[in-house]
């Protein structure tokens, strides 16, 4: 499952990276350059989520609820200290990157949360 969501999610994520910016300057116009850029931005962090969030049953079946609660309860604190920290001190642009970055980070950790789920014998 992890790898069919991965490979599905590809393609969203391949075309953002590379062409974020001119495809919503192309579709939209181009007073949106700048939004595409911030898909760009966060389009790892959402390729992550459609890989992970499927997979969020695991918790369930391995009646791991509380240790999901108290992750995401992390995952929401940092993703809101990187927003707040990012608009604070950064520009808007850096602020997204800020943000993008920490929740991709997180996701990454969830996700080799549910690997470890997914494959452990029990």
């Amino acid at each position: 499952t992890f790898f069919q969501l991965a490979l599905a999610g590809l393609p969203l994520l391949i075309v953002f990276l590379a062409a974020g910016p001119w495809l919503f300057g192309f579709v939209l116009g181009e007073q949106w350059i700048p939004a595409g850029a911030y898909a760009q931005s966060l389009v790892p962090w959402a390729w992550l989520a459609i890989i992970a969030s499927p997979l969020s049953f695991l918790t369930d079946v391995r009646r791991k609820l509380h240790v999901y609660l108290w992750f995401n309860l992390a995952f929401f604190a940092l993703s809101l200290a990187g927003l707040w920290y990012g608009g604070r001190f950064l520009t808007a642009a850096d602020a997204v990157n800020l943000f993008g970055w920490v929740c991709a980070v997180m996701s990454v950790l969830q996700l080799g949360y549910f690997w470890r789920l997914g494959t452990a014998r029990h």
